[in-house]
């Protein structure tokens, strides 16, 4: 796991948002964008290391809303691809349950919990699973859910099947990809590799003052849903307890179980987020009685931006996570 310390050298001493901004205005943002996709491939071949070394024919990457498992999905399809593997994918998420059906998991006061491993359609995903990973078959009619705005898609996914020699990955990845339940689904006997994304900032405020994991996921989360899911930063602070509660039930207490924890974090993404987050956060009324709760979040997310130098456009990067923040558009 990439600690301060391994980004502090990296980056030849950056230790807290004041040397970023320092870096920033000497024109150096370029710098700081190539030593810390540098640092990120070294991660993804790490992950790639391990599953050679085990001989794993499932890939689970679980974490927290916004941590980056995604994009980490996405990247190890790649390179696994690339080092001659058949690799296949399935996201937990598409398997989501209709919203509408009456015994759908809620929260105390009524709202549907779509933080609960009950949530997702669990005996169609194992039956998925032992079909592509155990029996080899492709599969052509896996669901395809739209979380924006929590419907189930017309569109048909296709899970290729896994033939049955060592060079074959079935990545599954989700906020659930390390609970004990998909584990269960799978069936014991299958090597598998368990991967946890979990951002950690790699810089603090100053010398006194930390920027929290929790902050630093709602900065993202406020961008991603309203890039990908229409929200507006409001709308995205006030669902944040209920992501949370999910985090601490479905996702923090199966960290031991990880074989690998891998920190999707890097040492620019305050600066490269911070544009987009202060023109959404600007939108959320000044109104305490308008949605105290979230208004408050809001100043205190903007008070923080206000102490961070915004990343030159032009100096954006174009191949990770953050781009896919700011500009989804770019993926391809």
């Amino acid at each position: 796991m990439t600690s301060r310390d391994d980004a502090s050298k990296a980056h030849d001493g950056l230790f807290c948002v004041g040397d970023v901004n320092n870096s920033i205005f000497r024109g150096h943002a370029s710098t700081i964008v190539s030593v810390d996709d540098s640092l990120e491939f070294k991660i993804i071949y790490s992950i790639l290391r391990r599953v050679e070394e085990s001989h794993a024919r499932v890939l689970f990457i679980a974490g927290s809303s916004s941590s980056g498992k995604s994009v980490i999905s996405v990247q190890m399809h790649q390179l696994l691809s690339a080092q001659g593997y058949v690799t296949s994918t399935i996201a937990t998420d598409d398997y989501y349950r209709n919203l509408a059906e009456e015994d759908y998991p809620t929260f105390p006061n009524g709202t549907k919990n779509t933080e609960s491993v009950d949530a997702l359609k669990l005996n169609l995903l194992g039956e998925h699973l032992r079909r592509v990973v155990v029996e080899g078959q492709t599969v052509t009619d896996a669901p395809s859910f739209d979380c924006g705005t929590g419907t189930l898609l017309s569109t048909k996914k296709v899970i290729r099947g896994l033939p049955a020699n060592n060079k074959a990955v079935l990545i599954v990845e989700g906020l659930f990809a390390l609970s004990p339940r998909l584990g269960e689904l799978l069936g014991s006997g299958v090597p598998s590799l368990r991967v946890m994304v979990h951002p950690m900032p790699l810089l603090n405020m100053d010398e006194l003052h930390l920027v929290s994991a929790t902050k630093l996921r709602l900065f993202r989360r406020i961008v991603r849903d309203y890039h990908t899911r229409g929200r507006t930063a409001k709308a995205t602070l006030a669902r944040r307890h209920f992501v949370q509660d999910g985090e601490v039930l479905n996702t923090l207490p199966f960290i031991d179980k990880a074989d690998m924890i891998v920190n999707a974090s890097c040492v620019y993404e305050l600066s490269a987020l911070r544009g987009t987050c202060d023109m959404l956060l600007n939108f959320v009324p000044d109104s305490l009685s308008d949605g105290a709760d979230a208004v408050r979040c809001a100043m205190q997310l903007k008070e923080i931006l206000s102490w961070v130098c915004a990343m030159p456009e032009s100096r954006l990067p174009t191949r990770r996570f953050m781009q896919l923040l700011v500009d989804p558009d770019d993926e391809e």
